[in-house]
C-alpha cells in the first residue's frame, strides 16, 4: 500500500534514504537520497517482502512543531500540572478512576501540596479536568493538544474601546426602559464606528462580548436596586460598579443628588426649630471631590435649589477649590430635576443631562457611596465648643435603620450657620485625606489632573442662569428700566432699544419685552427684546440699578429683599487648617428648651410669694383651703357630668337606671 503513493521515503538496510520515484500495480522505482545514480527497480512482491523482512521500513513522518502564542504557552502549562498529576496518581493506584469525584478531590489535594503557589487558587472543575483527560488521551499524550483556540486577534479590547462600553452602558442603556441585548448592541455599534472614524484604535466588540458586559452589570444593578441586599453586600457592590464604569478627566461626570435627613437645626434670626435638612449635592466622578452643596429644610425637593446646587459647580472658597464646566450631569427624574427650567441651564452651558430612572441607586453609585461617609461622619464628628464641652456626633441625628426616638427640642444644640460651619470643615478633612479608590487625596487629584484644563470664570457665565421668568409681562420704560421684584436693571443699550422701537411703531405706549433672571444673583438680568428688521430676539444684559453688590459670591434677590432663601449654601470665608481629624470648634451649644406642662386651675402660691405679701399663717392656710376646694369643684362637676351621661345613656337603652359609686369612678373620672 506504501507504493501507491509517490514520494515516500524508506530506509534501507544500510540506513539510506529511498524516495519512491515511480509506482504502479506491478513495480516500483527507488532512489537514493543524494545520489541520482543508485536507483533500485522491484516488483510489487519482492517489495513486499522486503517491508515483511524489514530490509525496507517506513520512514517516520516529522510533524511540524505548533508555533504557540504566549498566551497558548501560559494556558498549556497550567493544565499540564493536573493532567500529569492524574497521570501519576493512576499509575501508583490502579483502583483509581480517572473521572470520579473521589479521584478529583485527591487530584486538588495532591496540587496543592506539589505546587505551593497555588494553594488557595481556583482550581478547575471537575468536568473541566475531565475535558482535559480525553482530549490528552485521544491525542496519544501530546501535551500541545491542551492549548487553548489561537485568536487572530487580541482577546482583549483596548482601554479606549472599554470606556466607550462603559460611556454606553452608562448613558443610553441605563436611561432605557428596555433592555434588549440586541437592539443596544445595533445602537452601540453605530456608535463605535462612528468614534472610530476619528479614532482608529477603537474596536467594535463582538456581540458576546456586548452581551456579557451587559449581563454583568444587570445583576449589579438588580441586586443594588434591592431593599433587601444586606448593607455589607450592597456596599461591595457599588464598589464593584464604581470600578467599571471608566472616566479620564475631572468633571467628565458629576452626579446629582438629594439625601433627606432628620437633622433639625435653630434657625438664626427666629431663634425656633427648623424643619428636617435636606442635602443637594453633586459630587465630581473623576476625583471624588465635593463640587457643590447646598442644604434647606422640609420634605420636599425644590427646583430653584437645584438652580444654585449647579450654579454653586462654578464658585469655590478657600477651603473647597473645586469647580468648573461640567460635561455631562447624573440626575434623578424627579419633578425639581427634570423640568424645563433645568434643561434651558444645562443646553445654555454646554453639559449634558442623563436622568436615572427612578429607585435605582445603582444609576449613580459614586455619590449613593459618598452618602455612607455622610452618615458615618454625622456619628463620629467631634464638635467642640470654646468653653471645652464636646459631643461626638450631631445629637439630633440618630444610626439609619433604628426606631430611635429622638426629641427635637431637647437634642438640638446648633444654630443653620454653626451646621453650614460643620459640613464645609467635614467636606474640607475628607477633600485631603487619602481615597481608597484613587490612591491619593480627592484635592491632589484634582490639582494634577486640571494642569492642562481651563477654569471657568463665573463672572464671563453668569448670565447662563437667567432662565427663570415671571409671570406677567415686563414693560421697558423711557430710560429704559426694568423691574423685577422690586428692583430696577437697566444699561445703555436698553435705552437705545427703548428709543429705536418708540421710533418704530410703539408710540405713546411702552414696549413689551422679556425678562429671565437668576433667583440667586441679582446682580444682573437677560432682557428679551425683538428689534424690526431682524429675525430672532436679541439678549440685552441689564444690571442692577438700585443696589451695587460687592459679594465674594452671588446676592440673590430674597436677601436684598429681607426674605428668607430657599437654599443654603456652605462657602465660609475662613480658612479652615487641616488637621488630619474629623473634628471641628464652634462658639457654643444652644442649651436644650425645658419642655413643662401646662397644668389647668388656680396655681399655688408659693413660698416666696407669701412671703412678698407678709402674709400670716391664718391666711396662708385659708389660701390653699382655697385653692383645694377649685379642685373639689371642678372633681365634682367631672363626676356629675358622668352620672348625668349614664342616665341618658341608659334611657336610651330602656334599661334600669345604675347609679355607680362615686368611688368606683375614680379612675373613669380622671381619664
Amino acid at each position: 500500500m506504501f507504493a501507491q503513493a509517490r514520494d515516500h521515503q524508506f530506509h534501507n538496510s544500510n540506513g539510506d534514504i529511498m524516495t519512491v520515484l515511480f509506482a504502479d500495480d506491478v513495480s516500483i522505482l527507488l532512489e537514493v537520497d543524494d545520489d541520482e545514480k543508485t536507483r533500485e527497480f522491484l516488483t510489487l512482491d519482492v517489495f513486499s517482502t522486503k517491508l515483511h523482512e524489514k530490509t525496507l521500513f517506513p520512514k517516520p513522518v516529522e510533524k511540524t512543531r505548533l508555533i504557540l502564542s504566549p498566551v497558548q504557552q501560559a494556558t498549556r502549562d497550567s493544565r499540564i500540572v493536573y493532567i500529569h498529576t492524574l497521570r501519576d496518581m493512576l499509575q501508583n493506584d490502579e483502583t483509581l478512576k480517572p473521572t470520579t469525584s473521589t479521584t478529583y478531590q485527591k487530584l486538588i489535594e495532591v496540587v496543592e501540596e506539589n505546587y505551593p503557589a497555588l494553594r488557595g487558587a481556583e482550581h478547575p472543575k471537575k468536568t473541566t479536568i475531565n475535558r482535559y483527560w480525553k482530549t490528552w488521551i485521544s491525542s496519544r499524550f501530546n501535551d500541545d493538544s491542551l492549548i487553548c483556540k489561537s485568536r487572530s486577534h487580541t482577546p482583549r479590547i483596548g482601554e479606549e474601546s472599554n470606556a466607550l462600553i462603559d460611556t454606553y452602558l452608562s448613558t443610553t442603556y441605563q436611561d432605557s426602559r428596555h433592555k434588549v441585548a440586541t437592539g443596544h448592541y445595533a445602537c452601540y455599534k453605530q456608535d463605535a464606528l462612528k468614534a472610530r472614524e476619528t479614532n482608529p484604535n477603537i474596536i467594535v466588540a463582538s456581540k458576546r462580548t456586548f452581551s456579557r458586559r451587559i449581563e454583568a452589570r444587570q445583576s449589579i444593578c438588580d441586586k443594588l436596586d434591592d431593599p433587601k441586599t444586606p448593607h455589607a453586600e450592597r456596599q461591595q457592590l457599588s464598589l464593584n460598579l464604581i470600578k467599571r464604569i471608566k472616566l479620564h478627566y475631572p468633571l467628565q461626570r458629576v452626579e446629582l443628588d438629594c439625601l433627606h435627613t432628620n437633622i433639625r437645626v435653630i434657625d438664626d434670626v427666629t431663634g425656633e426649630l427648623t424643619e428636617p435638612v435636606v442635602i443637594y449635592y453633586a459630587l465630581d466622578c473623576y476625583t471624588r471631590a465635593p463640587l457643590s452643596m447646598v442644604f434647606d429644610y422640609g420634605k420636599g425637593e425644590a427646583t430653584e435649589v437645584v438652580l444654585q446646587l449647579i450654579q454653586n459647580t462654578y464658585l469655590r472658597d478657600d477651603n473647597l477649590p473645586f469647580c468648573g464646566k461640567t460635561d455631562t450631569f447624573i440626575m434623578d427624574n424627579g419633578p425639581a430635576f427634570n423640568n424645563k427650567l433645568i434643561k434651558s441651564l444645562c443646553e445654555q452651558l454646554g453639559s449634558n443631562i442623563v436622568y436615572t430612572p427612578s429607585n435605582t441607586p445603582s444609576a449613580k453609585p459614586f455619590v449613593e457611596s459618598h452618602f455612607r461617609v455622610f452618615r458615618q461622619k454625622f456619628e463620629s464628628m467631634v464638635v467642640t465648643d470654646s468653653a471645652g464641652n464636646r459631643t461626638v456626633g450631631l445629637n439630633t441625628y440618630p444610626k439609619k435603620g433604628t426606631r430611635t426616638k429622638i426629641n427635637p427640642l431637647k437634642n438640638t444644640h446648633i444654630t443653620a450657620s454653626t451646621f453650614t460651619k460643620i459640613i464645609n470643615t467635614m467636606l474640607t478633612e475628607y477633600a485631603h485625606k487619602t481615597h481608597s479608590g484613587l490612591n491619593c487625596s480627592p484635592i491632589f487629584c484634582w490639582q494634577q489632573s486640571r494642569v492642562v484644563q481651563s477654569y471657568y470664570d463665573y463672572d464671563s457665565i453668569k448670565h447662563h442662569f437667567h432662565v427663570a421668568t415671571q409671570a406677567h409681562e415686563q414693560q421697558l420704560d423711557s430710560r429704559g428700566f426694568v423691574r423685577v421684584l422690586k428692583h430696577r436693571f437697566t444699561s445703555v443699550e436698553l435705552k437705545k432699544v427703548h428709543t429705536l422701537l418708540m421710533t418704530y411703531g410703539h408710540k405713546n405706549v411702552n414696549p413689551t419685552v422679556q425678562v429671565f433672571y437668576n433667583p440667586y444673583d441679582a446682580s444682573s438680568v437677560t432682557v428679551s427684546v425683538a428689534l424690526p428688521n431682524e429675525t430672532e430676539a436679541r439678549s440685552i444684559v441689564a444690571y442692577n440699578y438700585d443696589e451695587e453688590i460687592n459679594s465674594r459670591w452671588p446676592v440673590s434677590f430674597a436677601q436684598l429683599n429681607g426674605k428668607v432663601q430657599k437654599g443654603q449654601h456652605i462657602f465660609q470665608t475662613e480658612k479652615h487648617q487641616v488637621t488630619g481629624q474629623y473634628a471641628v470648634t464652634i462658639d457654643r451649644f444652644i442649651p436644650a428648651k425645658t419642655v413643662r406642662i401646662k397644668r389647668s386651675g388656680k396655681p399655688t402660691s408659693s413660698f416666696e410669694d407669701n412671703n412678698a405679701k407678709e402674709l400670716s399663717i391664718e391666711q396662708r392656710i385659708q389660701n390653699a383651703n382655697a385653692t383645694d376646694s377649685l379642685k373639689d369643684i371642678k372633681w365634682q362637676n367631672s363626676l356629675d357630668k358622668t352620672e348625668l351621661a349614664d342616665k341618658q345613656r341608659a334611657s336610651q337603652l330602656n334599661e334600669p337606671e345604675q347609679i355607680i359609686d362615686n368611688t368606683q369612678r375614680d379612675t373613669k373620672a380622671l381619664w
